[in-house]
C-alpha cells in the first residue's frame, strides 16, 4: 500500500513536470530556461539519489517539495500565457478595428464625411493608445519573472518582444490595409459590392458663368486623398514595443507609421487603387457638365439688359414678343421635366441649385420682354393722353395776337390731318394689353382705367376739333387788316436799312491792313449781323400770318443785296483779321530766326484767296488795299533770303549800312522783320541781291582756304628709325607731302584768277610762300639726306677709312652730328609746316 501511495505520488510529480514542459513551445522553454533548471535540480535527487527504498518521511519531503517547485513555475507559465494571450487580443481588437467610418447606404453633405472621420479618429486614437498602454504593461509586468535571470533569457526576452512587437505590426498593417480597402470598396466596388453613392454634390451656375459640382471633382480628390493619408496617421499613437533598434536581421527598426505608411502592398497599392477610382468619375462628371452647359447655356450668358437695349432699338413686332415669351416659359418647363438628381458611381449629383438658377434666368427672361412690352404699351398710351389733353389746351383758348392764332390754325390743320393716323395707334396698343393679359402680366390700376376710358377720351378731342375750327374762322376775320399794314410797314423798313447799310459799310477803307481799321469794321459787322438777323425773325413771324390769309410774300431785295454784301464783307475783313496776326507774329520774331518758306507759303495763300475774292469785290477800295498790302510782302521775300544768307561776314553788313546811310546790329534781339521795313532795306534790293551772291562766292573761297589749312595742320613728316638701336631718324616718305602741295598750289592759283583774290589777297599770299618753301625745303632734306646715308656707310664704323681720311672723318663727324640732330628735330616736330 505504501509503495502503491509512493507511486502515485511520483507519477503525479512527473505530470506537474511534463505538464510545464507541455505547456510551452521550442522558443517558449528558452524563455523559461532557468525556471525550468532550477526546477530540474529541485527534480534530480529523486533520479539519482533516491529509490522506492528510502525512508519514507525522506520521500514524502522530496516529493512535496518538488511539486510545490513545479506549482510555482506552472503558475509564472500560466501568467505568462495569460498575458500572451491579453497580447493577442488586443492585437485582434486592432485588426478588427477599421480607421474609417462609412455608414452604409448614408450620403455625406459637403464637410460632413471630414468632420465624422476626424471623429472617428480621434475614437480611433485613443482606443490604439490605450491598448498600447495596456500591452506595455502587461509587457513590463511580464518581465519581472525574467528580470533576474540569465543572459541568454534577457537575450530570449529581447527575442519575444521582437515578436509581439511583429504581431503588433501586422495587425496595425492589417488595419491600414482593411481600411483602405473599405474606403477604396466604397468608391470603386468590387465583385460582391456595388457602388452606392456616398459623398452629395450640388450642382451649381457658379458667378452666372458655368456649371460646376460643389464640392467638384478636384476638391473630393483632394478629401478622399488627405482622408486616406490621414487615417493611416492614427497608428502614430502606437509606438514599438520592443526595446532593440535593430531587428532579427540586423535592420534599423523603423517606428511602425514609417514603416506601414510607406509599405507598397499595405498602403500605396491601395492609396492608388483609391485614387484611380476617384480618377474614374472625371469624364462621367465632365459629360454630364457638358450636357447642361450646352443645352441651357444660352439662357444665362447672354447678357438681358443689352439685349432688351437692342431689341428695344429695334423695333420688335408684337409677334416676335409672344414667340420670344413663349422660348422661355417652354424652356423653364424643359428644366422643370430634367432629373432632381442622380447618381453617379460613389456621387448622387443634386440638380436642384443648377435647376433653380435656370428657372430664374428663364424668369428674368419672361419679366424682360414683358417689362418692355408693358413699358412701350404704357407709353404709347401715356403719349395719346398727353396729345389729346395738350392739344386740347391750346385750341381751347382764344389767340391773342397773329402768332398765336397762326400757331393755333396750322395745329389745327395738322391735327385733322393726323385723325386717321391718330386712331390706326389705338389697335396695336391694345393688342399689346392682350398679350400682357395672355402671359398673366398685372398692370396697375390707373394704367387699366385709362386703357378702358381711351375710347371717350377719343371721342371727346374729336369734338373739341370741331369746335375750335368754328372758333378760328372767327379770330382770322379781325386780323387781316392788321397783318397787311405790319407787312407795308416791314418792306418800308427794310428798304431804309439797306440805305443805312451802304452809308457805313467798310468798302472802301484804306489802309485796310491796320488794326484801327479791322476794329472799326468788325464791330460794323457785327452790328449789322444783329440787324439782318431781326429782319429775317420778323419776317419769318410776318409769314405765318401771310399763309393763314394767303396774302403773298414780299421778294425783300434790299435784304438779300445787303445779306450778300455782308457775306463778301465778312470774308474780306477775316483775310485781314488773319494776315495782321501773322504779320505781327513774323515782324517781332528775331530775323535770324525767320521761317522764310512757311511765310512766302502763307504770303501765296492769302494772294489766292484775295485774287478769288475780287472777282465779285474788285471795285471795293479795301479790297485793292488787300491785296497791294500782300503783294508788296511777297516781293519782299527775295530780300529777306538774301539777308539772311549765312555766307554774309561783317564786310558785307558794312556795305549795306554805307549803301543805306544808316547803323544796325544784324544779330541783335532787335534786328527784326519790322525793322527791315522801317530801315527801308527793300529800297536797295538790287544792291543786297548782289552783295548776297558775291557773298557766297567767296565763302566758297574762304571754304577752300580753311580745307588748304585743315590738310596742312594735320599733315606729319614720314620720319622712321634709320637703324635699330640707335637714335637717329630719317625721312621715308614724301608721297603725301607732295601730292597735298600739287592739289593746293593750283587751288592758289586758280583763287588768284578770281576777282574776288583781293578780299583774300594776305591769306592767298601767305599759303602760297609756305607751300614753296615746304616744297624746295623737302627737296633739300631728301638730298642732303641721301648724301649723308651714303657717307655714314664709309665713315661710320670703320676705323681704317677713318684713319686714311682723318681731315675727311672730321669734316663728316660735324656735319653727322649737325644733320642728325636736325633730323630730330624734325621728328618731334612732325607737322610739316612747322618742321
Amino acid at each position: 500500500g505504501v509503495t502503491q501511495l509512493l507511486r502515485e505520488n511520483v507519477l503525479l510529480l512527473v505530470r506537474d513536470y511534463n505538464r510545464i514542459l507541455g505547456a510551452l513551445d521550442k522558443e517558449e522553454r528558452r524563455l523559461f530556461a532557468d525556471r525550468i533548471h532550477y526546477l530540474d535540480r529541485r527534480v534530480t535527487p529523486g533520479l539519482h539519489k533516491l529509490n522506492w527504498t528510502a525512508a519514507k518521511n525522506v520521500l514524502d519531503f522530496f516529493i512535496k517539495e518538488a511539486r510545490k517547485y513545479c506549482q510555482e513555475v506552472y503558475d509564472m507559465v500560466l501568467e505568462y500565457k495569460d498575458a500572451n494571450a491579453r497580447v493577442q487580443a488586443n492585437c485582434k481588437a486592432i485588426t478588427e478595428t477599421l480607421l474609417v467610418s462609412i455608414v452604409k447606404k448614408k450620403v455625406y453633405m459637403e464637410g460632413e464625411f471630414e468632420e465624422e472621420q476626424a471623429a472617428h479618429r480621434a475614437v480611433v486614437s485613443a482606443k490604439f493608445a490605450a491598448a498600447h498602454a495596456e500591452m506595455k504593461e502587461i509587457l513590463s509586468k511580464t518581465h519581472e519573472t525574467f528580470a533576474n535571470d540569465s543572459e541568454d533569457v534577457q537575450a530570449e526576452w529581447v527575442k519575444y518582444t521582437r515578436k509581439v512587437d511583429k504581431r503588433l505590426e501586422e495587425s496595425l498593417r492589417m488595419t491600414v490595409k482593411k481600411s483602405l480597402q473599405e474606403l477604396s470598396r466604397a468608391l470603386n466596388g468590387d465583385n460582391k459590392t456595388e457602388v452606392m453613392p456616398v459623398f452629395n454634390v450640388l450642382t451649381i451656375l457658379k458667378n452666372n458663368r458655368r456649371v460646376e459640382l460643389k464640392p467638384n471633382v478636384q476638391d473630393l480628390f483632394n478629401i478622399i486623398h488627405t482622408i486616406s493619408r490621414e487615417l493611416i496617421t492614427v497608428i502614430k499613437v502606437v509606438p514599438r514595443l520592443s526595446l532593440a533598434k535593430i531587428d532579427a536581421a540586423g535592420a534599423k527598426m523603423l517606428p511602425f507609421y514609417d514603416a506601414i505608411s510607406t509599405d507598397e502592398d499595405t498602403t500605396l497599392k491601395q492609396i492608388v487603387s483609391i485614387d484611380n477610382g476617384i480618377t474614374l468619375i472625371v469624364e462621367k462628371t465632365q459629360t454630364f457638365v457638358t450636357f447642361w452647359e450646352k443645352t441651357y447655356k444660352h439662357v444665362w450668358e447672354q447678357d438681358k439688359e443689352a439685349y432688351i437695349r437692342r431689341y428695344e432699338k429695334a423695333k420688335k413686332p408684337l409677334s416676335s414678343f409672344e414667340v420670344d415669351i413663349q422660348k422661355y416659359k417652354d424652356l423653364a418647363d424643359e428644366v422643370n421635366a430634367e432629373d432632381q438628381s442622380t447618381n453617379m458611381l460613389f456621387l448622387r449629383i443634386d440638380c436642384g441649385p443648377l435647376k433653380q438658377s435656370l428657372l430664374d434666368h428663364c424668369e428674368g427672361w419672361v419679366e424682360k420682354f414683358t417689362g418692355l412690352l408693358n413699358a412701350t404699351a404704357l407709353q404709347e398710351l401715356n403719349d395719346l393722353y398727353t396729345y389729346f389733353d395738350g392739344n386740347s389746351a391750346i385750341l381751347s383758348e382764344t389767340p391773342l395776337n397773329l402768332d398765336q392764332l397762326a400757331e393755333n390754325v396750322n395745329l389745327h390743320k395738322r391735327l385733322v390731318t393726323e385723325k386717321e393716323e391718330t386712331e390706326s395707334k389705338f389697335a396695336p396698343m391694345q393688342a399689346k394689353y392682350r398679350l400682357l393679359e395672355k402671359f398673366e402680366v398685372v398692370i396697375t390700376e390707373e394704367e387699366e382705367t385709362r386703357l378702358e376710358n381711351l375710347p371717350g377720351k377719343w371721342s371727346a378731342f374729336q369734338n373739341v376739333l370741331g369746335d375750335s375750327d368754328v372758333d378760328l374762322e372767327r379770330a382770322k376775320e379781325g386780323f387781316r387788316e392788321k397783318l397787311v399794314k405790319m407787312v407795308d410797314t416791314f418792306v418800308k423798313e427794310a428798304a431804309d436799312a439797306r440805305e443805312t447799310f451802304e452809308a457805313g459799310a467798310p468798302k472802301h477803307v484804306s489802309p485796310a491792313m491796320e488794326h484801327g481799321a479791322l476794329a472799326s469794321a468788325t464791330a460794323f459787322l457785327e452790328e449789322t449781323k444783329v440787324t439782318i438777323a431781326t429782319y429775317r425773325k420778323r419776317e419769318t413771324d410776318l409769314k405765318a400770318g401771310m399763309e393763314i390769309f394767303g396774302i403773298p410774300q414780299p421778294p425783300l431785295k434790299e435784304l438779300l443785296a445787303m445779306e450778300t454784301d455782308m457775306g463778301f464783307l465778312v470774308q474780306l475783313w477775316e483775310i485781314v483779321a488773319e494776315w495782321l496776326k501773322s504779320y505781327d507774329s513774323w515782324k517781332g520774331g528775331m530775323f535770324k530766326d525767320l521761317m522764310v518758306e512757311e511765310m512766302e507759303n502763307a504770303a501765296i495763300t492769302y494772294g489766292k484767296r484775295i485774287i478769288k475774292l475780287g472777282r465779285e469785290i474788285k471795285a471795293w477800295g479795301a479790297w485793292n488795299s488787300v491785296k497791294d498790302v500782300v503783294d508788296a510782302f511777297k516781293k519782299t521775300m527775295p530780300l529777306i533770303t538774301d539777308l539772311r544768307n549765312p555766307a554774309i561776314r561783317e564786310r558785307h553788313w558794312s556795305s549795306v549800312m554805307d549803301k543805306c546811310g544808316q547803323k544796325f546790329d544784324p544779330h541783335g534781339d532787335s534786328f527784326t522783320l519790322g525793322k527791315v521795313t522801317e530801315l527801308g532795306l527793300h529800297l536797295f534790293g538790287e544792291f543786297i541781291a548782289e552783295m548776297s551772291t558775291n557773298a557766297t562766292k567767296e565763302l566758297a573761297i574762304d571754304n577752300s582756304l580753311q580745307s588748304i589749312e585743315a590738310v596742312w595742320k594735320d599733315l606729319a613728316l614720314d620720319m622712321v628709325p634709320f637703324k635699330e638701336g640707335r637714335d637717329v631718324f630719317k625721312l621715308r616718305s614724301t608721297d603725301d607731302v607732295f601730292a597735298a602741295l600739287e592739289d593746293n598750289i593750283v587751288t592758289l592759283s586758280t583763287m588768284k584768277a578770281s576777282k574776288f583774290f583781293m578780299v583774300f589777297e594776305a591769306t592767298i599770299t601767305s599759303w602760297e610762300q609756305k607751300l614753296g618753301l615746304v616744297s624746295e625745303m623737302v627737296e633739300i632734306v631728301q638730298k642732303v639726306q641721301m648724301s649723308w646715308m651714303y657717307l655714314e656707310n664709309i665713315f661710320v664704323g670703320s676705323e681704317d677709312i677713318r684713319k686714311q681720311l682723318p681731315q675727311e672723318s672730321i669734316m663728316f663727324d660735324n656735319v653727322n652730328l649737325s644733320f642728325i640732330k636736325a633730323m630730330k628735330e624734325m621728328k618731334e616736330i612732325s607737322n610739316v609746316v612747322l618742321a
